[in-house]
């Protein structure tokens, strides 16, 4: 698993318990310093991509980048796990599909490699 600090960046503006998550597992979260011209070029072509009106950067451009700079590395294939809203996941979808990058909701991963995925609810009696 791999994500870019633009994505921690997101996390930590936030005020969800996956932060500390974040926190232990940092080394999950690589710098895209270098793709920035690649960024710029998705954020030309897909405006749709960003709010321009945010007071900060989105992590979407970036999540893109980072997943086409692996494509073919130790025969990876890069998937984009979003979860966001349907409208906002349409976008990230779209573009990353235009880069035949995939992407999939967080279940599906769970189902994908866990094979089925069975979850047992246990209430207090």
């Amino acid at each position: 698993m791999l994500s870019c600090r633009e994505v921690l960046d997101e996390i930590n503006s936030g005020s969800d318990g996956l932060k500390e998550w974040c926190k232990i597992h940092k080394d999950v979260f690589v710098d895209t310093g270098h793709l920035i011209p690649l960024v710029d070029k998705i954020i030309k072509d897909y405006p749709q991509l960003v709010n321009p009106y945010a007071l900060r950067e989105t992590a979407d451009p970036y999540l893109i980048v980072l997943a086409r700079s692996r494509m073919g590395l130790r025969n990876m294939t890069p998937i984009i796990v979003t979860d966001k809203n349907t409208r906002k996941a349409s976008r990230i979808t779209h573009v990353a599909q235009s880069y035949d990058i995939q992407t999939c909701k967080l279940l599906d991963v769970s189902k994908r490699e866990l094979g089925i995925l069975k979850i047992s609810i246990l209430l207090p009696i």
